[in-house]
Formats: structure tokens, C-alpha cells, sequence
């Protein structure tokens, strides 16, 4: 299971086009991502992966912490892990655990797969 880590990345371009770039993310419910050269000793892959969620947090008061007050148009919320081996197959939102009652839907739908695959399979008749 991969360890998300999580951090705030302050815009300096001044072009002003983070909001409407998070307000995309959002209406879509999009979460892009990228790879990166991993500088992790411990990454296997030598390759990390970052992305950003579409539901964005509202950043804490002093979250620069150089006294500075940057705008919450200027800030943006990424979670990142250093080694993509560790994802596993597809990458996935890291977020709350699902609930009891959507681990029972899900199990239901793969026995209900299961048992069509089982229908549809052929038999050999001993002659």
C-alpha cells in the first residue's frame, strides 16, 4: 500500500488561472496526475507520482509560514507518493476507507459476476 504524503505548491506566474483550473477539476470531478523522477533512495521504481484532487481542502491561516498572506487563488492541494511501485495497478484517490455497506455492494457484484461466468462455462460429459 503506498504512504500519500501531502502538500500546498504556491502559484508565481500572476497569471491568475489557478481557479478556473480547480473549478474545471471540480465541475468534471477530474483528478490529474503526473510521474516525476523519484530522488527517494528507497524508490524501486526511481519514479514518484503527484496529483490533485478536485476536492480541494481550504487551506489552513499561515500556511506559508514566512508572514507573507498569499491568496487561496494562489495555493493549490497535491498528494504525491516517491515510489509508483508502491500504487499498485491504476492509481487511486487516496481518501476516506470505503464504508461497511459499499464493501457488501461490491461483493455482491462480484459474486453476481461469478455466477455468470459460471452459467456461461461448458462442461464436459463423460461419455
Amino acid at each position: 500500500s503506498a504512504h500519500w504524503k501531502s502538500t500546498w505548491l504556491k502559484s508565481v506566474d500572476g497569471r491568475g488561472k489557478l481557479p478556473g483550473f480547480l473549478k474545471y477539476l471540480r465541475e468534471r470531478k477530474k483528478v490529474p496526475f503526473g510521474r516525476f523522477d523519484s530522488t527517494d533512495a528507497s524508490s524501486a521504481s526511481g519514479k514518484g507520482v503527484i496529483m490533485v484532487p478536485f476536492d480541494q481542502p481550504t487551506p489552513p491561516p499561515g500556511l506559508l509560514g514566512d508572514g507573507s498572506d498569499a491568496s487561496v487563488d494562489d495555493l493549490i492541494y497535491c498528494a504525491y507518493v516517491l515510489d509508483e511501485s508502491n500504487i499498485g495497478r491504476g492509481y487511486r484517490q487516496p481518501g476516506p476507507p470505503r464504508t461497511a455497506a459499499h464493501a457488501q455492494q461490491q461483493k455482491q457484484v462480484k459474486q453476481q459476476q461469478s455466477l455468470k461466468r459460471q452459467h456461461h462455462e461448458v462442461t464436459p460429459v463423460a461419455e
